[in-house]
């Protein structure tokens, strides 16, 4: 009943707590649960957000299964050229 009234929603990736951890797989067929159900009520202004886990292998598997927000932490803070790992993310966003 409320889902109208969102702007994001928020799927958690990893099991929260701390920054690190390897991305659960699982949370691919959430993101497309949470996508469907946004089509089915013509809701698509409403952004699904992927917070844990992210990096280049695993934001082009979040997106295809309807994430369209990223938080990305370890992968960027443990980047050797910040520049150029932002920039590689930003390119797989589309």
């Amino acid at each position: 009943k409320i889902i109208h009234k969102l702007d994001l929603i928020l799927i958690m990736s990893v099991e929260p707590g701390f920054g690190g951890q390897s991305f659960i797989m699982e949370s691919l067929p959430r993101i497309s649960e949470v996508r469907e159900l946004l089509i089915q009520e013509n809701l698509n202004h409403i952004y699904i957000e992927v917070d844990g886990g992210i990096d280049p292998k695993t934001l082009p598997e979040a997106r295809a299964a309807g994430a369209n927000v990223f938080v990305v932490g370890s992968h960027l803070a443990r980047a050797v050229n910040l520049a150029e790992a932002t920039q590689e993310l930003v390119r797989l966003c589309g």
